[in-house]
């Protein structure tokens, strides 16, 4: 777990982290092949999350969504451009 007061010497292979951590240089979101987001709904309005994984060019990203949601048009459109 990475957050402002915790940064590990080495890479971990698994970071579990907030949005606004994302672009911290210790997690090095750049170099991460898998991208798992709990609720992409929040992510693709949230502006750290965005610049974050703008720099995520080699990873593929998941987002996890409850079956009955309902997303709002914005963020539907934005939610499958990212997740497909």
């Amino acid at each position: 777990m990475i957050h402002a007061d915790h940064y590990p010497a080495k890479r971990a292979k698994i970071v579990i982290t907030t949005y606004p951590c994302l672009s911290e240089g210790p997690i090095e979101i750049e170099k991460r092949a898998i991208a798992i987001a709990l609720n992409p709904a929040d992510l693709v309005v949230n502006p750290f999350a965005l610049n974050a994984l703008a720099v995520a060019r080699k990873a593929r990203f998941y987002g996890l969504l409850p079956n009955d949601v309902q997303l709002p048009p914005f963020s539907r459109d934005r939610v499958t451009a990212l997740f497909g």
